[in-house]
């Protein structure tokens, strides 16, 4: 594997830390993935296998999603005019953290991301948001609006969001697990002891 690297100099928002790597994603289309996300299907595809193949069918956007209860969708970007069809949701459009009374939809925009190369172009036209920082809930949002159609996918498999010591020790417990038998056996014996 290859790595490379851009710095965001200071905290200016995820779309403008995307926008930052525009030189060493060149031409290409690029995923957007958030490091303190861990996604885990161990039976079956991985996220991004699941993306790609929609993208593969549909081209845009195509973004994972959750679905959350109206209350939580305050707390992520929401899609806006949805129509579902089996496990993906086509949106005209997305909201960063709408007001409650303001929430389109009960899906969730949380990543990872594949993104046409075009949407690198109209970033430095996105203006900071509600939260004071350039967010790539708008790039996208403004893609939409131009024209590039966005595909939700509800995919299969655990999410932890390791931004939270809580999901940070579930998939640490849930990693060691899949990997170690014999550690599943220790552990079933520890359950089984507390009963």
């Amino acid at each position: 594997m290859k790595f490379s690297f851009a710095c965001q100099s200071e905290p200016r928002g995820n779309g403008h830390a995307v926008l930052m790597a525009k030189d060493i994603i060149g031409k290409r289309d690029f995923a957007v993935m958030w490091v303190d996300d861990v996604y885990l299907n161990p039976q079956g595809k991985g996220i991004l296998k699941q993306l790609c193949e929609v993208y593969e069918k549909t081209g845009g956007i195509v973004e994972n999603i959750m679905e959350f209860p109206r209350e939580e969708m305050v707390r992520y970007g929401a899609l806006v005019g949805v129509v579902k069809e089996g496990n993906v949701v086509k949106a005209e459009g997305l909201v960063e953290k709408p007001k409650l009374e303001e929430v389109p939809s009960n899906y969730a925009s949380m990543g990872p991301y594949i993104i046409p190369n075009s949407v690198l172009d109209i970033m430095p036209e996105v203006t900071k948001g509600a939260n004071g920082e350039i967010n790539l809930t708008d790039a996208l949002n403004l893609a939409a609006k131009r024209g590039m159609p966005i595909y939700g996918v509800l995919t299969e498999g655990e999410r932890f969001d390791c931004g939270t010591n809580a999901d940070l020790q579930k998939a640490d417990i849930r990693l060691s697990l899949i990997n170690n038998p014999k550690l599943r056996e220790y552990t079933a014996k520890i359950l089984n002891d507390l009963k």
